[in-house]
């Protein structure tokens, strides 16, 4: 690609020697393909932006939505954003457009990059203390929570579970791809946090339903947690800051409203889209208040809210 112009309406960029690559796993089987952006000039800190399909999202807005909800709760999150893709002038479809897991989000998250990045197992550098979380959080019995605590931010755990439960985001810790481990040198703890947050909200969610406090229990990166008490009050303690965010009329709800409103112009027009998995224009306008029964069963936006924060409050309530 010989050149790239990035424009909001407030900024624009011309970016020369940019280049464009297909990004993604099962989404490069997909006729709307996920993209890499490079480019040579720093954009705000960045270098690079992912271009996500959003193919198993019809309401573009899970994702966002659940992002929002993280960085409430002072969660360790990615940035993320819109963008109207044209390639040759030719529009190709609304995407949702990703920060990368590089050493600026580091940078700007925990104040510095030179700490272990681990994903997927795999951490540069190597670390030592990665390794001993691994066996710690593996081991059968009662945890040994304070060799735990020495090297793992806990309570950033449960958080982060606590905000997969209230959003229904059971592609989560049970799967390594989806989660990041970072060695942050300023408080010499390992912090958990997820990526890849878009299969929420009422995506498949007869498939991921189950009752709040058996969430945490179920959650397998480090299950043994889920034992201790003090954990559990903690984890309830995160259900019901999230229940007033997700409550009816509440901050999400209205987050919720106002980018279906603003992407309604773009993901009508999104051809590419069509040709993929379960959207139509049609879709996107349902998906507020509409469920979905075929091809695969997911909740309307603002059905779930409701159903969810109902489970919340009965789950706090009950201890």
């Amino acid at each position: 690609m010989d050149s790239l112009l990035i424009f909001n309406g407030n900024m624009q960029s011309f970016q020369l020697n940019a280049t464009i690559a297909r990004s993604g796993h099962i989404s490069v089987g997909f006729a709307k393909k996920s993209f890499r952006l490079r480019f040579e000039d720093e954009l705000h800190g960045l270098k690079s932006i992912k271009l996500k399909g959003a193919q198993f999202d019809s309401s573009f807005v899970r994702e966002a939505s659940t992002i929002a909800i993280a960085r409430s709760m002072g969660i360790p999150v990615y940035r993320m954003g819109y963008s109207a893709v044209y390639i040759n002038d030719i529009f190709r479809g609304l995407y949702v457009m990703l920060e990368d897991m590089k050493k600026p989000l580091l940078k700007s998250r925990f104040g510095n990059s030179d700490g272990t990045l681990c994903k997927i197992e795999e951490c540069e550098p190597y670390s030592v203390k990665y390794n001993e979380l691994r066996s710690l959080c593996s081991s059968w019995g009662t945890p040994n929570v304070t060799a735990i605590e020495a090297i793992f931010d806990t309570q950033m755990y449960f958080k982060s579970v606590a905000v997969d439960s209230l959003t229904g985001n059971f592609d989560g810790w049970v799967v390594d791809n989806n989660f990041v481990l970072y060695e942050d040198t300023s408080v010499k703890k390992i912090v958990p946090f997820r990526q890849d947050l878009d299969g929420s909200l009422g995506f498949l969610w007869p498939l991921a339903k189950r009752e709040v406090v058996s969430w945490m229990v179920e959650t397998s990166f480090c299950a043994p947690l889920a034992s201790v008490p003090q954990y559990r009050k903690a984890y309830l303690g995160y259900v019901k800051q999230i229940a007033e965010l997700i409550k009816p009329n509440g901050p999400v709800q209205k987050l919720m409203t106002e980018l279906h409103n603003m992407l309604l112009p773009f993901a009508i027009q999104d051809l590419w889209h069509q040709l993929d998995y379960d959207f139509t224009p049609q879709r996107f306008v349902d998906s507020l208040d509409k469920d979905v029964a075929v091809p695969v069963q997911s909740m309307a936006l603002l059905s779930f809210l409701k159903e969810r924060y109902d489970d919340a409050i009965k789950a706090v309530a009950q201890g």
